[in-house]
């Protein structure tokens, strides 16, 4: 037998002992089965999916949406060429698989029409939220009494995957796509050469692009040396809020053998980055990640006037502080989360690597720079004055020969990695599918030894004193939800401060000073000499000016906007601690019931309470606020702006931020309302919720006892083939 048939007999036999719980589903609730049947199936896709000795290595470039990862990879892999163009929005990026081939291709895939009908609901479900916060709006405004703007139903704002949907539709509707044909289908693509192949991808994955509102995913196979024997996993972001893509994401990230993770150098490993980590590393037994700090030009530039001009002692205090940064934000929330794995599987990615794709394109593109590039470089030139950056300098600014260091190393333990890779799979799939188990059997147990020791009567008075002693109790479970709406509300107001004062800087667009030469012409005919009469000749001179950077202006507004972003989402993941609130509540409830009592079980509480709480979560948010570059776009075409059209400019600059900050402003303020609605929406119906739990599992175990004799069977039949279960994973 080889490994593979080994591999697979494995697999086949443990699916199909897990499949013998089936037998129990009148006694396992539905939630644990679905888990637990969710778990298997990845662990068989991933599985599968390692076990081809002569597959090709996959790395997958995972990191938040907008880091830089499309970016990095052109600049990394295509010499800076846009192969991979920037999508219009994070709601229209794509994920892409890149491989080698000698001749240039591609094949796209489109969403299915079962994918995109769920699309086409959500957007419609945007719509109507939209409807309903006018419609309370305009009622409040009619009445115009003060009790209703405090009592008064609150409208649910959209949330992302409504807003991204509608994008994707009314996109589509604009393009005038053909869904009927094209919908679940897929397009090859033949190309004479990269260039060729990178033109007619834009149709697909450009910005503007006829098709792109409908593309899910795309391959590519390109003639590049360095993707010989790998092949590379470019997602849109693993918070995509499209959930086909993000799906299909996640799926992929479960097959890679190595992870580059991206992460802004300005917010290196921040709380979204390591609940992302979180989320999606331990589960998928990924232990080889090399950890990139993006976009470092920006916090060169962001943080380089401490330095008084010493670009050297920047770069070096920079990265170390950067490096340190990371180090304590992943150690404080891994730790606070106990996320064990995560820290070791971080730990051993340390020290990260801190690059610039513009600045290693700038040292490629030197003697012909684009606006954006020429930018970068002249700002980088006000702040260290005297300093000569060199297309050399601009290259060990990029640090990209450390990451074709760290690249050439896993290509060279490709085989060691592929051979560890299904133990790691397996390893983390022993983990997550024993705390499963673990799960139901504890369940089962209760629900067995209650079935045994109790009567019909007894059952239901026990019931009759948990629904007593909680509901005794609302109050004290109240004021946790309330304590937490208060923290909320604080910490929106500190968020407002915080926006507010970026704000400011995101106004500023700095004066230069440039020169020019100038020609005009000088007679030099002279009465006296006919032969010269009609004849000039050109001088020069050398005059000065002031001016100013549009794309400076664009770039400040820019980074205010990813700013606000990241500091919105932040700030929502960190409004409530979800963790302590869980903790607070069940807490709570225990407190009710004196365990002491023989007549209560703790785990007749703990289990449905754990149950209950794990159903709580706070929204995710996005803004959509890329709309306001245009502005300055559309009024100034030139790059450069000189003299009195300076002010013009700062005016415009101002207006626009002044624009933005109204709409975070009024973002926060939404997003504030929707957690204090769903807070008060979870309140509402936490204590119905758990009571109908107790409720059910009471009237479960009282149905049983008409056939006692043969459920205390079944249920040992159940918790024994759960047993059997866990000695083979």
């Amino acid at each position: 037998m080889t490994k593979a048939e080994t591999i697979k007999s494995t697999v086949n036999k443990y699916l199909a002992n897990c499949s013998e719980l089936n037998e129990f589903k009148d006694l396992i609730p539905e939630d644990y089965l679905i888990r637990l049947t969710a778990a298997v199936n990845d662990f068989k896709r991933n599985s599968e999916a390692a076990i081809d000795e002569n597959r090709l290595m996959r790395i997958g470039i995972i990191g938040q949406i907008k880091r830089g990862k499309s970016s990095f990879l052109n600049s990394f892999l295509f010499n800076g060429d846009a192969v991979l163009p920037e999508a219009a929005t994070p709601m229209t990026a794509a994920l892409t698989k890149i491989r080698y081939s000698k001749t240039p291709e591609a094949t796209i895939e489109f969403f299915s029409k079962e994918e995109w009908e769920k699309i086409e609901i959500f957007a419609k479900e945007k719509i109507e939220r939209e409807e309903n916060k006018q419609r309370i709006r305009e009622k409040k405004r009619s009445l115009k009494e003060k009790f209703l703007e405090q009592d008064s139903e609150q409208p649910l704002e959209p949330n992302d995957e409504q807003k991204s949907a509608f994008e994707l539709v009314e996109m589509a509707k604009k393009n005038e796509i053909d869904l009927h044909f094209l919908l679940g289908a897929k397009q090859n693509i033949n190309a004479e050469n990269r260039k060729d192949l990178s033109e007619k991808l834009k149709e697909y994955v450009g910005s503007r692009g006829k098709f792109t509102p409908i593309v899910k995913s795309s391959e590519l196979a390109l003639d590049v040396p360095a993707l010989e024997n790998v092949e590379i996993i470019d997602t849109p972001g693993i918070n995509d809020p499209i959930t086909s893509r993000a799906k299909r994401t996640e799926d992929f990230m479960g097959q890679c053998d190595v992870i580059f993770f991206l992460s802004n150098s300005g917010q290196f490993l921040d709380i979204t980055d390591m609940q992302l980590l979180a989320q999606n590393i331990p589960s998928k037994g990924i232990k080889d990640i090399i950890l990139i700090g993006s976009l470092f030009d920006g916090v060169l530039l962001d943080e380089g006037d401490k330095y008084k001009g010493d670009l050297k002692y920047a770069l070096k205090d920079l990265t170390e502080r950067k490096t340190l940064e990371a180090e304590r934000n992943f150690k404080n929330i891994a730790a606070d989360n106990g996320e064990s794995i995560i820290i070791k599987v971080l730990e051993k990615s340390f020290p990260p690597v801190l690059i610039s794709s513009r600045c290693l394109d700038i040292a490629r593109n030197y003697d012909h720079l684009s606006e954006t590039q020429a930018l970068t470089l002249n700002n980088l030139k006000q702040m260290f004055k005297g300093f000569n950056f060199s297309a050399e300098v601009m290259k060990t600014i990029s640090n990209m020969e450390e990451v074709e260091k760290r690249y050439k190393k896993v290509k060279e333990n490709k085989d060691t990695i592929l051979k560890k890779r299904f133990e790691n799979i397996q390893s983390a799939f022993s983990s997550k599918f024993s705390d499963e188990l673990k799960k139901i059997e504890d369940d089962m147990a209760n629900r067995e030894k209650n079935l045994e020791e109790c009567d019909i009567e007894q059952i239901q008075e026990k019931l009759k004193t948990t629904l007593h002693k909680i509901d005794a109790g609302k109050k004290k479970i109240s004021a946790i939800f309330s304590s937490n709406a208060i923290h909320a509300e604080k910490n929106f107001s500190d968020l407002i401060y915080e926006i507010e004062k970026n704000a400011q800087s995101a106004k500023r667009v700095n004066e230069q000073q440039g020169s020019e030469q100038i020609s005009y012409s000088v007679s030099t005919s002279t009465w006296w000499k006919p032969w010269t009469w009609g004849s000039s000749e050109t001088r020069y001179s050398t005059i000065t000016y002031r001016y100013a950077n549009v794309h400076e202006a664009i770039d400040k507004i820019e980074d205010y906007i990813i700013g606000a972003k990241d500091q919105l989402r932040n700030a929502v993941k960190e409004i409530i601690n979800l963790k302590q609130f869980k903790i607070d509540i069940t807490e709570s409830i225990q407190s009710l019931f004196d365990f002491s009592d023989d007549n209560f079980d703790p785990d007749d509480i703990l289990i449905p309470v754990k149950n209950a709480v794990e159903r709580i979560t706070i929204p995710s948010v996005d803004l959509d606020l890329d709309r306001h570059i245009d502005t300055i776009r559309k009024n100034f075409n030139s790059s450069q702006v000189r003299e009195d059209e300076i002010q013009t400019l700062r005016n415009e600059q101002a207006k626009v931020v002044g624009m933005i900050l109204k709409d975070v402003k009024s973002e926060v303020k939404n997003v504030f309302n929707d957690i204090i609605s769903r807070l008060n929406k979870i309140e509402e119906d936490f204590i119905p919720e758990l009571t109908n739990d107790f409720k059910k599992t009471a009237a479960d175990l009282t149905e049983q006892m008409k056939n006692k004799q043969d459920y205390l069977k079944k249920y040992r039949l159940c918790i024994k083939k759960i047993s059997e279960i866990s000695k083979e994973v």
